[in-house]
């Protein structure tokens, strides 16, 4: 005998009244089952879709933000060696004067810093980026300690940037 057939008899041998509980049972794992792995993850997505796309469109605004200004990057006209020189010259002179010491050969600039605050340096590597349209090749900088808990640290070292092309 079979198990199938065992049990099929072991079913008939129940009242009626037990084969309607287990019935019932059955039943209410199956719904339970259905709800759980079908019905219960497709809601929580129909839940979720309305934040979901609001950061997607945030997300998107961004993207094309960061697109536009890539565009107009590179829209803007070539500068000349001795421009982008000049620009990255007036750089220094009002971000880190007195700190900061620049020295160009050929398509190379190196600027050398001593003790020049964090927030001066990331203004003038801003604009170097942005009016000399250089870009950092190489970093030595030395973090040194703030002289009190509440002042800035300092940085020492060199910078050594590429120039546009002569």
């Amino acid at each position: 005998m079979n198990a199938y057939a065992s049990l099929q008899q072991h079913w008939y041998k129940l009242a009626s009244r037990e084969r309607l509980a287990i019935g019932w049972a059955v039943a209410l794992v199956l719904a339970f089952l259905v709800w759980r792995l079908l019905l219960a993850p497709a809601l929580q997505v129909l839940r979720e879709a309305p934040t979901q796309a609001a950061a997607l469109d945030v997300q998107i605004q961004s993207m094309l933000a960061m697109q536009a200004a890539a565009e107009s990057l590179q829209n803007r006209p070539k500068l000349s060696h001795a421009e982008a020189e000049h620009a990255l010259d007036a750089a220094v002179r009002q971000n880190l004067p007195g700190v900061g010491q620049l020295s160009i050969q050929g398509d190379t600039a190196t600027l050398q810093l001593k003790a020049a605050d964090a927030q001066a340096l990331a203004r003038w590597l801003v604009q170097a980026r942005l009016n000399a349209r250089v870009v950092a090749t190489e970093a030595h900088l030395r973090r040194q300690p703030a002289a009190t808990p509440t002042a800035a640290a300092l940085w020492s070292g060199t910078l050594v940037l590429a120039l546009p092309g002569q």
